[in-house]
């Protein structure tokens, strides 16, 4: 029996790579039990549903921001920063200023300022911003927060803003995240900021930039890409998740004995983290690669004229 696929070519564009999901084809823990993420408040809140849909039927590539709103996010980028710049300035002038910094630093200082950003830049934010608010003040925070990716969101839902934002935060993570940056798990907070923060963008940017390290950077070692790969699926960052899959079904010898692999330090280290944040194994996550390389091994690429 064979199987033909006749997908569509603005599948294959750059433009839809971040907002293609593309799922596991065989369902197991990952596909199915990690969406649960029970031990750990940071999986409580989901990101928005992919927009792929909505701009295939809009005619395929996204509107490219102009020059000039280009320049003027640039300078409302700068005002803000400035901004940030002189509160921490006077803040060194109070007693308790190394408190106030060990407060603001980190992954979830950024979020709160990104958030910021967007208000300056986004009339949309600005008014969403408002309406949050005013929300917080008459209802008080269910236990369970709801899982409606529209209402988790703290960016507007102006389809004509999406560029905006997307501006906003590559912008944001080049140049005010990224030199923060040293380690795998540095991206790994990043990205749990993000998502209790409800700022799928930000994700997307992060996203984005391991996706171009992974393609310009070739011979990347086994124990990172199984990292990269445990963080697409826990924080669903389909491109990257399909790269890192691809990547190592194509190095079945590395991965063919994982307990020996579990007497080096750098995979005990990544199993440990796993077990931390999802409750599953390293042991796990490679029959999952494993499983995949044999799907792969089972189709074929055809080319229809």
């Amino acid at each position: 029996m064979s199987i033909t696929l006749d997908t569509p070519p603005q599948m294959f564009e750059p433009s839809t790579y971040l907002n293609t999901h593309t799922p596991t084809p065989i369902t197991s823990f990952l596909t199915a039990n990690y969406r649960a993420r029970a031990s750990s408040k940071v999986f409580k809140r989901r990101s928005r549903k992919s927009k792929t849909s909505t701009e295939m039927e809009g005619g395929g590539r996204p509107r490219k921001l102009s020059l000039k709103i280009r320049e003027d996010l640039e300078e409302s980028f700068n005002r803000v920063m400035d901004q940030e710049r002189e509160l921490r300035d006077k803040a060194r002038s109070v007693a308790d200023f190394n408190k106030w910094e060990g407060l603001q630093a980190g992954p979830a200082y950024e979020t709160d300022l990104f958030k910021k950003l967007l208000i300056a830049c986004c009339d949309g934010c600005q008014r969403r911003a408002k309406i949050l608010e005013e929300e917080s003040r008459e209802v008080a925070e269910e236990e369970e927060p709801d899982e409606s990716d529209d209402e988790n969101a703290f960016e507007c839902g102006e389809q004509d803003k999406e560029d905006i934002h997307e501006t906003l935060a590559n912008m944001f993570f080049t140049k005010v995240a990224l030199p923060e940056m040293e380690y795998v798990e540095d991206f790994a907070d990043f990205l749990i900021s993000a998502e209790l923060h409800s700022l799928p963008v930000l994700k997307r940017a992060c996203e984005g930039y391991l996706c171009s390290e992974l393609y310009s950077k070739k011979d990347l070692i086994a124990s990172l890409l199984l990292d990269l790969l445990f963080l697409s699926i826990v924080f669903d960052l389909p491109l990257m998740k399909s790269m890192t899959l691809s990547e190592l079904s194509s190095r079945p010898e590395e991965l063919a004995q994982p307990d020996a692999l579990l007497e080096l330090d750098e995979y005990k280290n990544l199993d440990r983290r796993m077990m931390k944040m999802s409750g599953r194994s390293l042991v796990e996550l490679i029959e999952e690669v494993q499983r995949f390389r044999e799907q792969r091994l089972r189709t074929q690429s055809l080319e229809i004229n």
